[in-house]
């Protein structure tokens, strides 16, 4: 599946990133574009979402590194963060081998979806 092959590059991309020399960038990065359903980017997790909604789990900033699903029924944006680049985890509960895509970071709508990276 090419959503498998993308969690990989996701890691890959964002492993090389230093969230300090970007932190002076106002512009965002688009990761890229998938006509799959927004929810195949990875398993969503209850938790996770609870906390994105209490503010405990979100991005630094929304949308800074972020990709886009264009299938007509269910697409959206998603907001990428990990372990140290753009991810907002006061309690720790991210794992530094996954990547988190968060849909709609702060609302009340937030879900967070995990892809282990590879």
């Amino acid at each position: 599946m090419r959503l498998v092959v993308l969690f990989g590059c996701v890691a890959a991309v964002l492993a090389g990133f230093s969230p300090d020399a970007r932190a002076y960038d106002s512009h965002a990065y688009r990761y890229g574009i998938s006509n799959e359903p927004l929810y195949k980017v990875g398993t969503r997790s209850s938790p996770l979402s609870l906390l994105c909604r209490q503010g405990q789990f979100n991005e630094v900033r929304i949308n800074f590194y972020y990709m886009t699903f264009t299938n007509p029924q269910w697409g959206g944006t998603v907001g990428i963060a990990k372990v140290g680049f753009n991810l907002y985890d006061p309690g720790n509960k991210g794992n530094p081998n996954e990547s988190y895509f968060f849909y709609e970071d702060g609302t009340s709508d937030c879900a967070v979806y995990l892809a282990h990276d590879h």
